[in-house]
C-alpha cells in the first residue's frame, strides 16, 4: 500500500504508506508556538461552509488566542503549508511524489477540529487528497462525483447535500488512518465526540492539457509555425502539422520513471572519496539498477535515479561501464547489502575495481552507503 492514485476512496494505514511515521497533537502544538508569528499568514477558520480570517489588528497580534477562542465556538481552525514548517509533513509530500506522475504536485493542511460543528458541508475538492487522522476520530461520507476530474478554474455548481443514493463510502478515522479522496469525489466530514486533528495532503496532479501545453511549448523552440505571432491562418496551419510532430515524437521519447534525490544523497555524496573495499552498500530504496547491454557486446549503459537539473542532454542520470562489470551487476541486483570485498570475489574484479564500480553507481544515485 502506498500514497498512489486510485479509481475510489478507500482507507489505508500511515504506517503503511510511510515506515515508522510519527506526528502527535503535542508536536503539532510546538509546530504552532515556533510558527506563532506567521500563522496570521497560513491561517482560516470554518464552520459549516463560512470561513473567517485574522484580518482584525487583535487576531494579527496574537494569533495563538485568536484561534483557540474561534475553536472554542465551533470553528474549525485550518493551517496551510504545514509541509513549510514541519518536517514530519514535509515526509508526507515526499512520499506522495514517489508514486505520482512526475510534475505532481503536492501541500499539506491542517485541520485542527473542536467536536461540536462541522468544517464543510459536501462538497469536492480539485486535487486528490490524503487525510491522515492524527488525534482524536472522525467521520467521514463519500460519494461519487458529478463532475469527473475537475480543475480549478471550472464553475462549480452547488453541491447538493442530500448524497445518500450516492453515497459509497462511509467511515470513521481513528489515529493512524489514512482515507483517500479522489479528485472531484463528493465528500464532507462528520465531527466526533472528541476534538480532532488531521493533516489533508493535496496533490496537484498534471492533466492532458497541461502536458500538451508544456510540450506545444517546448516544441516551438524548434518549429517556426509554433512561434509566429498568433492569426487564424497561423493557428490553422499549426494544428494541421502538430498530430503527425506529436506521434513522431512520442515514438522516440523513452518513458522514465519518477526520479527523486535520495534523502542521504549529500552524505553519500561526501564519502564517496573515502570509499573502501571494507565498506558496506545497498541498492537506493532497494530497488533493481536498470542498465542495457549495448548491441555489441561491449559496454553497460546504467540509469541513474536522480533528478535532471537541466544540465544533462539525458532525461536522467546515467554512467556506461565495459561489459566486464555485467555480472557484478547481476549479484548486486540479487542482495539486499553489499560488502565491496564479497563483490569483489563474486563477480571475479579486483577489490580496487569493485570500489570503482560502486563510486561510479554511488554517484548516479542508484547505490547508497550503508551507514549514512
Amino acid at each position: 500500500m502506498s500514497f498512489s492514485p486510485r479509481d475510489a476512496a478507500c482507507v489505508l494505514r500511515i504506517d503503511e504508506c510511510i515506515e515508522g511515521f510519527q506526528y502527535s497533537l503535542e508536536e503539532f502544538e510546538v509546530d504552532l508556538w515556533r510558527n506563532r508569528r506567521h500563522i496570521a499568514e497560513n491561517i482560516r477558520m470554518a464552520r459549516g461552509d463560512q470561513e473567517i480570517y485574522p484580518v482584525t489588528a487583535p487576531a494579527r497580534q496574537d494569533a495563538l488566542q485568536w484561534i483557540f477562542q474561534a475553536i472554542a465556538a465551533g470553528y474549525t481552525a485550518i493551517f496551510n503549508k504545514l509541509n513549510f514548517s514541519s518536517s514530519q509533513a514535509a515526509e508526507v509530500c515526499c512520499a506522495i511524489d514517489r508514486n505520482y506522475p512526475p510534475g505532481s504536485k503536492s501541500f499539506v493542511t491542517a485541520f485542527l477540529s473542536p467536536s461540536s460543528h462541522g468544517c464543510f458541508t459536501y462538497h469536492y475538492d480539485e486535487v486528490d487528497v490524503f487525510l491522515i487522522q492524527v488525534y482524536g476520530e472522525k467521520g467521514w461520507s463519500v460519494a461519487a462525483p458529478r463532475t469527473p476530474f475537475p480543475v480549478e478554474g471550472m464553475s462549480k455548481e452547488p453541491v447538493d447535500q442530500d448524497q445518500a443514493s450516492r453515497e459509497y463510502l462511509r467511515v470513521i478515522l481513528t489515529p493512524g488512518d489514512v482515507l483517500y479522496i479522489p479528485r472531484g469525489h463528493i465528500h464532507r466530514g462528520i465531527p466526533g465526540d472528541i476534538g480532532s486533528l488531521h493533516l489533508s495532503a493535496g496533490v496537484h496532479v498534471p492533466t492532458v492539457a497541461e502536458c500538451l501545453s508544456e510540450w506545444i511549448q517546448r516544441r516551438s523552440f524548434d518549429l517556426q509555425k509554433l512561434r509566429q505571432p498568433t492569426s487564424v491562418a497561423a493557428v490553422t496551419s499549426a494544428l494541421s502539422e502538430l498530430p503527425t510532430i506529436f506521434f513522431d515524437q512520442a515514438k522516440t521519447v523513452r518513458k522514465a520513471d519518477f526520479l527523486y534525490l535520495p534523502g542521504n544523497t549529500l552524505e553519500t555524496t561526501l564519502r564517496i572519496g573515502t570509499l573502501k573495499d571494507s565498506d558496506q552498500v545497498r541498492r537506493n530504496q532497494s530497488q533493481h539498477i536498470e542498465y542495457n547491454l549495448s548491441p555489441d557486446l561491449q559496454s553497460l549503459e546504467v540509469w541513474g535515479r536522480l533528478y535532471d537539473y537541466g544540465v544533462r542532454s539525458e532525461a536522467r542520470a546515467k554512467t556506461v561501464l565495459p561489459a566486464a562489470y555485467f555480472v557484478a551487476l547481476q549479484y548486486i541486483n540479487q542482495q539486499a547489502s553489499i560488502s565491496l570485498k564479497s563483490l569483489a570475489e563474486a563477480a571475479s574484479v579486483t577489490p580496487a575495481d569493485a570500489v570503482e564500480l560502486c563510486k561510479r553507481l554511488l554517484t548516479i544515485g542508484v547505490l547508497e552507503i550503508v551507514d549514512c
